[in-house]
């Protein structure tokens, strides 16, 4: 038998979990356009992405319920997700922005020092004169 203790602890767990899954929505869908992933593309990644939390949303429902659900397990999820859209989702959204704004300014910054400390310094040589000679030979047969 469940206690009314272990049922409030349910509640909020599952709560959480439909929250997480906003999350998880609204992150999917910044990356898709943030990438520009075409249409057909980006309803695979999305099938592929949703079949993975659908996966991992059943484990942990049934660990945590120890695998007995029941309606307001659903119930519960739904409103979390209500929850997120209604209170949480424009802060979270702008929140997203400014970090991708500012990480993608810092990486352009720090990209030369990781492409020196990971690579020696003759592979990216011998790369820029691999592209110089397949360059000029593009350039010859075109002309």
């Amino acid at each position: 038998m469940i206690t009314f203790q272990n049922q409030i602890v349910y509640i909020v767990y599952f709560l959480l979990l439909g929250m997480f899954l906003g999350i998880n929505n609204d992150f999917l869908q910044h990356c898709l356009k943030q990438w520009r992933v075409k249409t057909i593309p980006g309803y695979i990644i999305q099938s592929i992405y949703w079949l993975g939390l659908v996966y991992v949303s059943c484990l942990y429902i049934f660990k945590i319920s120890e695998g007995l659900i029941s309606i307001y397990t659903f119930v519960f999820f739904f409103i979390g997700v209500l929850i997120y859209n209604i209170f949480l989702q424009k802060a979270f959204l702008i929140n997203l922005n400014f970090i991708n704004k500012h990480t993608s300014k810092t990486y352009k910054q720090i990209k030369p020092w990781i492409i020196f400390a990971l690579y020696p310094k003759e592979v990216i040589i011998f790369i820029k004169k691999a592209i110089t000679i397949r360059k000029t030979k593009i350039k010859k047969t075109d002309t």
